[in-house]
């Protein structure tokens, strides 16, 4: 279990633990799906809306990677978007579940 993402979740967003450990498990396991291959999930927005997206981070589904060479914030989930094929992120404390 990753205990950062845990503190992060307790402290920055004021969730209880049991709130904090099953979000950043649902996290964890969004994170290594995203790795095997293609995944349907959903996630709020900064403007509330809900979002579902399909996407990855399977290296063999990504264009060239073009970038600063900047690690992304650590609360923010990257992945590949397969319908816009763009990459996006969003606040890992905002994600709403994976679709099975």
């Amino acid at each position: 279990m990753n205990r950062e993402l845990i503190d992060l979740f307790i402290n920055v967003h004021s969730f209880e633990m049991e709130e904090a450990i099953k979000l950043a498990s649902l996290n964890e396991l969004l994170r290594d799906e995203l790795m095997l291959g293609e995944v349907e999930f959903s996630f709020r927005k900064a403007d509330g809306t809900i979002r579902s997206a399909r996407g990855t981070m399977r290296a063999d589904r990504l264009p060239e990677i073009k970038g600063t060479g900047r690690p992304t914030n650590f609360d923010l989930q990257l992945y590949y978007d397969l319908d816009k094929q763009q990459f996006r992120c969003f606040k890992k404390v905002n994600l709403l579940g994976i679709k099975k």
